[in-house]
């Protein structure tokens, strides 16, 4: 499931695109080659958690909202999450600032 969910042959390709467009992000690479940003679900790996391990609580350690939204809906107060830091670089920078403004991740910058 590389490539937030769109599979290792749509990331090969999103990145092919990002090679003929330079200054565009990794999620219209994604749209462009007719992919949703992140397709991933969490509900069937945190229901498993919860009714199937019976885990009470949880702490995420995670900038992703989507997984922060699912958790807690199982989870409620018993959940707390962490976000992971991130180091920016002038290899990263753009990536890490595509995350935050275009998919919604925290604590990243």
């Amino acid at each position: 499931h590389e490539g937030r969910g769109a599979g290792l042959f749509h990331k090969m390709k999103a990145y092919e695109y990002l090679d003929k467009h330079p200054t565009e992000t990794h999620v219209k690479a994604l749209h462009a080659i007719g992919c949703e940003s992140d397709i991933r679900k969490y509900d069937a790996a945190v229901r498993f958690l919860k009714l199937k391990l019976q885990v009470k609580s949880i702490r995420l350690f995670t900038n992703n909202p989507d997984k922060i939204k699912t958790v807690k809906k199982y989870f409620g107060n018993d959940f707390s999450h962490e976000s992971m830091p991130a180091v920016p670089s002038p290899h990263n920078k753009k990536y890490l600032m595509e995350k935050v403004e275009l998919l919604g991740h925290e604590g990243l910058l």
